[in-house]
């Protein structure tokens, strides 16, 4: 098993993720997540997929759930 060393840039002001920053090479590889939990059940969300903007309703409204930002949603 390797280890990646690349980091996902991320939002200066929110802190949020970005699937745009995700290198070509990286797409469908699987190794950049974001989670959150609910009911002591962790969700992954693998925002390295080719289908990740078809699979959220929008990356903002996702970003605003997993980091709790409750007047974003």
């Amino acid at each position: 098993m390797a280890m990646n060393n690349s980091y996902i840039k991320k939002d200066p002001a929110t802190g949020d993720t970005q699937s745009s920053s995700i290198d070509d090479a990286d797409k469908d590889m699987y190794k950049h997540f974001v989670s959150f939990m609910v009911d002591d059940i962790k969700y992954l969300i693998p925002i390295d997929n080719n289908n990740f903007e078809k699979s959220v309703i929008s990356e903002e409204l996702m970003n605003h759930i997993v980091h709790g930002r409750q007047k974003g949603v």
